[in-house]
């Protein structure tokens, strides 16, 4: 049973030649075009809901290339399921609870922390490895302009804080 429509961009732009039953089929060449100047290949089928999306993947977007071409989860096996989830525990960081900032708002947190970690640097000097921790935790707390506005303060000599 094949579906021969096509399917509706989000804009009520049709996707000319992407029909349904190509992509159930398997035929993954296919090509869409949305303008002459975009073109989007390479459709997986654990991929195709995102053509549904405003922002379709480009072809030359390694992430997406690369996604098509690893093996399918179903297929790994228990101990590169393992080593996979591992990976993706290590780069999902997030700062431990401080009871010192026990509210939701972590302004003060962040102002700390960046204090700590150039007090840190100061006292134990710029190659201690420790310090990085601090550095870890106001990077993910702390918005970037108001980072740039500190250091911009230290630069000038009119930073509040004592360092």
């Amino acid at each position: 049973m094949t579906y021969e429509q096509e399917i509706p961009y989000r804009d009520s732009t049709p996707l000319r030649n992407l029909k349904i039953g190509a992509v159930l089929s398997g035929n993954h060449d296919m090509r869409m075009e949305s303008s002459p100047s975009q073109r989007y290949t390479n459709i997986c089928p654990e991929n195709f809901l995102m053509y549904l999306l405003p922002s379709c993947t480009k072809v030359n977007d390694p992430s997406f290339l690369a996604s098509c071409n690893t093996r399918s989860r179903y297929k790994m096996s228990a101990a590169e399921k393992q080593a996979d989830f591992e990976e993706a525990k290590q780069k999902m960081w997030k700062p431990p609870f401080d009871a010192r900032f026990p509210n939701q708002n972590q302004t003060r947190n962040c102002w700390q922390n960046y204090v700590d970690y150039f007090r840190c640097q100061k006292l134990k000097g710029e190659e201690y490895a420790p310090c990085e921790y601090f550095k870890r935790v106001y990077t993910h707390l702390c918005p970037g302009f108001w980072v740039e506005q500190w250091d911009e303060q230290r630069e000038n000599g009119c930073f509040p804080a004592k360092i």
